[in-house]
């Protein structure tokens, strides 16, 4: 039998109260809005209610195995974290829904949670800007509908429109739905109404094209947008780009475990990721897989696990430097349909573990998905 939790929630947030009530792990949530000496298992407390420097001083009242503190955005500085973690304290960053919440408190709490969250959804972030992000994305999305019988949508939400390698001259992006997206309304049928179908089961939806408008997307945003889309496909690939300082990356990152770090053996790469980790780290978003593309075998440069250790993650792959990217660019088309053999290899092996991951099957095994009305969709 599973092994269930009592949950104390101080906070004045009812739909945060209906989502724990919902999680078949929690057999009790209790809620109050001002602190009361409870015993439970989890506590979870909003910064609305109990300042940072209230919580520590009860710290040592609260009786509980696991304790989360959730910070809105104009009380997050970087030191919070530390002074949490050191109070053994979970934060939970001002980017995160209450469905993130949820989901957060899971995976560290509930061991095996964490492997079922958001799990048809994946990212791609580079290290740097020119790592491939885009390029690898596009050549994953496209290997593994090649591969299986899989819906995928590619989304590119980096705040830049990102369709640099799909020759389809795209009529509608995410600005178009803006409206219905910042509201929380927009339906399945408006989100693939903005799509370009590209090939048979793959999905495009350009990104931001207005140096305004991706200012103004909130993760909350994005979060929905993904959740739509996680229901409706059987997986949706993002390419969330390099930068730290927009709201789309932040909320693709957020949005899934499957996290994937593009990088190559420059040592301005790895550069410009220190310079980010910091906050990756505070915003409990530094947990990927690497990927090293554009590689050359020098003796003179650093092996690809080398590489991964120094970044301080697991390496996922190699995919070797193919001289058709400049070539690719040019035609505007993903470097797998160029006859390079070692750099589909190295993209063969990555997909089919990729796949893996995500328990996609391949062609041999029969596997559909309701569209929720979109069979005619494209």
């Amino acid at each position: 039998m599973e092994t269930t939790y009592q949950v104390y929630l101080i906070s004045e947030n009812e739909n945060l109260k209906r989502q724990l009530q919902g999680v078949v792990y929690f057999d009790k949530v209790m809620m109050d809005r001002q602190f009361q000496q409870v015993q439970a298992d989890i506590t979870i407390i909003d910064d609305q209610i109990c300042s940072i420097n209230d919580l520590l001083k009860i710290r040592e009242t609260i009786e509980s195995s696991y304790i989360f503190y959730r910070v809105q955005k104009k009380n997050f500085k970087f030191s919070t974290k530390s002074v949490l973690d050191t109070n053994d304290i979970h934060m939970l960053q001002p980017y995160m829904t209450d469905e993130n919440v949820v989901e957060y408190i899971c995976s560290e709490v509930i061991e095996r949670y964490k492997y079922t969250v958001s799990k048809n959804i994946m990212t791609f972030f580079g290290s740097d800007t020119k790592v491939g992000t885009t390029q690898i994305a596009q050549s994953v999305a496209e290997k593994i509908v090649s591969k299986s019988h899989a819906k995928v949508c590619l989304l590119y939400l980096d705040g830049e429109a990102g369709t640099d390698y799909i020759q389809v001259n795209c009529r509608h992006n995410i600005d178009t739905i803006k409206i219905k997206l910042v509201s929380g309304l927009a339906t399945v049928e408006e989100i693939f109404d903005v799509s370009e179908k590209i090939k048979d089961n793959l999905y495009v939806i350009e990104g931001s094209t207005s140096i305004l408008y991706r200012k103004e997307y909130q993760p909350e945003h994005i979060m929905h947008l993904l959740s739509v889309l996680s229901v409706a496909c059987d997986l949706v690939i993002v390419d969330a780009g390099s930068y730290m300082d927009r709201a789309m990356p932040i909320a693709a990152l957020t949005a899934t475990h499957h996290r994937y770090l593009v990088t190559t053996q420059q040592a301005v790469s790895l550069r410009r990721y220190l310079s980010k980790k910091p906050i990756l780290e505070r915003l409990s978003l530094d947990d990927f897989q690497v990927i090293v593309n554009k590689h050359i075998a020098d003796g003179s440069l650093m092996t690809t696990y080398d590489i991964a250790k120094t970044y301080g993650h697991p390496l996922l792959g190699k995919i070797e430097f193919s001289k058709y990217a400049l070539q690719a660019e040019n035609d505007k088309k993903a470097l797998i349909h160029y006859k390079d053999r070692i750099f589909n290899k190295d993209m063969d092996t990555i997909v089919d573990t990729i796949m893996g991951q995500l328990n996609i099957k391949g062609n041999n095994t029969s596997k559909k998905r309701k569209w929720f009305g979109l069979q005619g969709v494209g």
